[in-house]
């Protein structure tokens, strides 16, 4: 069964255990078909995970956002972002989620995930 994929990519996610500091994760931008309702699903990576495959891709665990959660999704200004990125927020209805993605692909990110969580 194939699933609807709108857009695929490495971003960096704000995480707030022990101090701030940003961690890479790889996201899969899901629509909604008739098994399955939108959502963003986020792979966390490990550095042993990164040495074993050399392609980076290799997923540890996963987290799935609902976007049906969503009450907004906007960019955002962080001055402390991984350099040439950009940053956006993602809340849902019971957590904030801060991501920031390389300045040319923010727009597109935002866009997708707009169009599919407030169709």
């Amino acid at each position: 069964m194939e699933e609807d994929i709108r857009k695929k990519g490495m971003l960096y996610q704000l995480q707030h255990r022990f101090g701030k500091k940003w961690k890479k994760v790889w996201c899969v931008l899901l629509a909604d078909s008739m098994n399955s309702v939108a959502r963003l699903v986020l792979y966390e990576f490990r550095q042993a995970s990164v040495k074993e495959d050399h392609s980076g891709k290799k997923p540890e665990t996963k987290k799935v956002i609902l976007l049906r959660d969503c009450i907004q999704i906007t960019e955002s200004k962080s001055g402390e972002c991984p350099k040439n990125c950009s940053t956006f927020q993602l809340e849902t209805t019971n957590k904030l989620y801060t991501f920031a993605a390389n300045e040319p692909d923010i727009q597109s990110w935002v866009t997708e995930l707009c169009r599919l969580a407030f169709p």
